[in-house]
């Protein structure tokens, strides 16, 4: 099997990465120029080729599988080209910018008939794997969540004005980056939102919002609340705290009310606690596309499942820009 890379930032070095560690053979990569190419190239040492144009790489290598990791402002059109040729993509979040976008890429992959993943590798962290498979159910039925994806400035880190990869404008932290968070919430519920009711600081209402709280129904009816910024001066924080008729879990700590310590319990596994990319678990991401490629069958988190939390990001947004009301989805 043959991967091609279209964009070479810091994101796309880990992707390569991934499809080695899998067996994946790397063939091409794509930047905005060939020098900017091969310089990852060279600093990953591999021996693929160099392009500056995205669809002579696709008609003269003729990959299997092609991992999106461009500016999200070009994510549709690449995504929808590389469709339209039936091979397999990855897809680096946000996904799109804009409802038009998502239902253009989602209608391509669709139609063409291509396996699609969606790079939200918190769902391969062995922390979120551990709780979902083995600590949800000791907590009994979820009535309530938190997610929450913080991830300003820092002593060790200034803040980027173009934290989220677009060139051509900024983007909301909601979006930017909370798309995490709702995808984690979703995780963990198995289920969709269908409510949105967000707020924003005032004098955010009108311009970029780099701070938002959102309030979600799910469609199983639990509740939630998902938060985004990139303004607090603090070290990266992502906040996951589930609360079931048994007990509660709050990132890696559990208690029940049928533990027999009867106290806080640590549950193994590495809390993601930086935003560097080097930190996630992007080979779980790559082997599942894999395996879902040769099996003929849809990823657990593919373009058509990352719809709704798209949907959801844009309806925070607006609500927030609107003074707070409720969006529904359906």
């Amino acid at each position: 099997m043959k991967a091609a890379i279209v964009g070479a930032g810091r994101v796309s070095g880990e992707h390569v990465k991934a499809y080695l560690a899998c067996g994946v053979e790397v063939v091409a990569m794509c930047g905005r120029t060939k020098e900017s190419a091969n310089v990852k190239i060279q600093e990953l040492g591999i021996s693929a080729v160099a392009y500056d144009d995205f669809e002579l790489m696709l008609d003269t290598e003729g990959p299997d599988v092609v991992s999106v990791c461009s500016p999200p402002e070009l994510h549709c059109e690449h995504t929808v080209k590389i469709a339209r040729r039936g091979i397999h993509v990855a897809i680096e979040k946000p996904v799109a910018l804009n409802k038009r976008e998502l239902f253009e890429m989602h209608h391509a992959v669709a139609q063409y008939g291509v396996r699609t993943i969606i790079g939200f590798v918190l769902r391969w962290n062995d922390l979120m794997l551990n709780i979902k498979q083995h600590y949800l159910r000791k907590i009994d039925t979820l009535f309530y969540l938190e997610t929450d994806y913080w991830h300003g400035p820092s002593h060790e880190k200034e803040h980027i004005p173009h934290e989220y990869g677009t060139r051509l404008q900024q983007i909301g932290a909601f979006l930017g980056g909370g798309c995490h968070a709702v995808d984690m919430a979703r995780f963990f519920t198995d289920s969709d939102i269908i409510e949105v009711t967000a707020i924003t600081p005032t004098k955010q209402e009108q311009s970029i919002q780099r701070t938002t709280a959102a309030v979600v129904r799910f469609e199983n009816g639990v509740i939630g609340k998902i938060s985004a910024t990139d303004e607090v001066f603090m070290p990266y924080v992502f906040n996951v705290a589930l609360f079931g008729g048994d007990g509660s879990i709050r990132l890696n700590q559990f208690y029940s009310r049928h533990s027999h310590s009867k106290t806080i319990e640590t549950i193994a596994g590495i809390v993601p606690d930086s935003g560097a990319v080097w930190h996630h678990p992007f080979r779980g991401m790559v082997q599942e596309l894999i395996d879902c490629i040769i099996q003929n069958k849809e990823t657990s988190c593919s373009l058509r499942s990352a719809v709704n939390t798209h949907l959801v990001c844009f309806a925070a947004e607006e609500s927030a820009r609107r003074g707070g009301v409720k969006i529904c989805l359906i």
